[in-house]
């Protein structure tokens, strides 16, 4: 993955994340603006405990907070899962991703 650069990594759990592009015909996370629809990132399921995110365009203006509530789900609550991917997809379906500022869905 050339060009591909560590972005943000767990403190005690040993989890991070890069900068990459996703296989889209692969099952991914997309992250969305509730308001808008308009898609911010998609992650690709973990290799060795590294997530693969790719930042889209149209998320700039909100990158702080893209990255923040990336994160949040990606480097404190998934890790403390069984199996943080499973646990990431589950969370898809809740009520609380429904009403969130970012929502999440699993794809294709």
């Amino acid at each position: 993955m050339q060009g591909s650069s560590v972005i943000a990594t767990g403190r005690r759990s040993g989890w991070h994340w890069i900068s990459g592009i996703v296989n889209t015909e692969a099952e991914h996370l997309v992250l969305r603006e509730a308001a808008t629809n308009r898609l911010l990132a998609r992650v690709a399921p973990p290799a060795s405990q590294t997530y693969v995110v790719e930042l889209l365009p149209g998320s700039e203006p909100l990158t702080s907070a893209v990255r923040a509530h990336l994160d949040e789900w990606l480097l404190r609550l998934a890790p403390t899962a069984i199996d943080p991917w499973a646990y990431l997809s589950r969370a898809t379906g809740t009520v609380g991703n429904v009403y969130a500022t970012f929502q999440w869905s699993l794809e294709p």
